[in-house]
């Protein structure tokens, strides 16, 4: 079976709406601190049903699920620690065209309320994307909301696309929610042919680049390189990097990467018809 690594993947997929086979993943999913089995699949009811076989330390896994909920499978489902109490909450996304919603659920110690979430979140802008991240040690995650957007005046006029980056803390959450409404701060960029080298990789919140504890934003400059912006106390992207890898040849794609066991992000970086591999110094 599949291991996840908590350090590469910040949510597990139960289910995608372009994937019909579901699929078995372990998680702690109650607080005995034991690794368990959550699955979809259909339920007698004919609608989608979540299982959940809880392990136990003398007998193992039994062979019905322990505890089972009804729920809509449209859309994306994840498992995710929304709220680091070590237990994987459940992230609901849906959506056409380009509006996007995001349905969370609590998880209450092995089960889940599924006919009511605690926060809905919505979101208007092409490729939306959900990213939980736990920016430090011993402080609650953020939630990292990142989209694109074309303003028609200037998609006219200048054939330009805005990305932006929302980042929501969880300081001021109201009752038994996870994040707070409005963001605590908002990235927007804007690119035009000039620099359209920048639009080719989203930019990444999941690693720390420079050692200091705190997880950096790692991004592709418009100039084709590749460079990294720390994340303040108040959540707000710097808006210069503190760090910046100029190659030979543009960068289209990074992917971070452990080469070696000196726990510092290593880079893989692709130019095309050429890679690089960029280790970090001791």
């Amino acid at each position: 079976m599949e291991q996840w690594d908590a350090d590469q993947e910040p949510a597990r997929s139960l289910l995608r709406a372009e994937s019909w086979m579901p699929t078995a993943i372990v998680a702690q999913l109650n607080a005995d601190a034991l690794a368990d089995i959550a699955y979809v699949n259909q339920g007698a009811d004919g609608l989608g049903q979540l299982n959940f076989h809880f392990q136990d330390p003398q007998t193992g896994f039994g062979d019905t699920p322990d505890w089972t909920g009804s729920l809509d499978t449209r859309g994306d489902i994840q498992l995710v620690d929304a709220d680091n109490d070590s237990l994987l909450d459940l992230l609901r996304i849906t959506g056409e065209g380009n509006d996007r919603s995001a349905y969370f659920y609590r998880n209450l110690n092995g089960s889940f309320d599924l006919t009511q979430p605690n926060q809905v979140m919505r979101f208007s802008g092409y490729d939306v994307r959900f990213n939980i991240i736990p920016i430090g040690q011993d402080t609650d995650p953020l939630l990292n909301v990142s989209y694109y957007t074309i303003p028609v005046v200037d998609a006219i006029r200048n054939a330009s696309i805005n990305r932006t980056q929302l980042l929501f803390g969880s300081d001021d959450v109201g009752e038994n929610q996870f994040f707070n409404r409005r963001p605590n701060s908002r990235l927007d960029e804007s690119f035009s042919a000039a620099n359209v080298r920048g639009l080719s990789e989203q930019m990444s919140l999941q690693y720390d680049i420079d050692g200091d504890g705190r997880k950096d934003a790692i991004y592709v400059t418009e100039n084709g390189t590749l460079a990294a912006k720390r994340i303040d106390a108040d959540l707000n992207i710097e808006s210069e990097p503190f760090w910046e890898y100029v190659s030979s040849r543009s960068v289209f794609e990074f992917q971070v990467l452990q080469l070696n066991p000196d726990a510092k992000p290593d880079f893989l970086l692709r130019h095309g018809t050429a890679t690089t591999f960029l280790v970090a110094a001791p």
